[in-house]
């Protein structure tokens, strides 16, 4: 199975019927249950092993929504942030050097900035990824 890294593709441009959309403004909602269902008639998830949809990024926060079929696999890196993982949907397997933890729909999994880890669905799998981002030491 095919993998790659999500932040590697702009999906506004592998996705043609997804259109340009507000990614910062002071308030923002989202309805994570029709967000899953509409990510299920895309394209990219129909041919793909992955989906992703970036809801928020501002210099403090980024928060993704992932969609995984099952055996998909984020390759291995870190995040610039303190990052929590929550499952929507589905069961992942999530490596770090120094230990592996399964988790189920509705847990939650926090790493700190510069940690290496993997994801790989289990079963077909929905993700909500939030990192705080510390501006201050991007310069910003």
């Amino acid at each position: 199975m095919s993998t790659f890294l999500l932040e590697d593709f702009p999906m506004t441009e592998i996705i043609p019927e997804r259109k340009e959309r507000i990614l910062d403004a002071p308030i923002l909602s989202f309805n994570l249950l029709s967000e899953i269902e509409k990510m299920k008639t895309e394209i990219a998830w129909k041919v793909g092993t992955q989906d992703s949809k970036t809801l928020l990024r501002n210099p403090s926060m980024k928060i993704v929504l992932i969609g995984l079929h099952p055996g998909a696999k984020i390759m291995p890196h870190s995040s610039e942030g303190v990052l929590s993982l929550v499952i929507l949907e589905g069961k992942i397997k999530i490596r770090t050097e120094r230990e592996t933890v399964n988790l189920n729909e509705g847990q939650l999994l926090t790493l700190h900035e510069k940690t290496m880890y993997e994801v790989r669905a289990m079963e077909e799998s929905f993700l909500l990824l939030t990192v705080a981002l510390d501006k201050y030491n991007q310069g910003e």
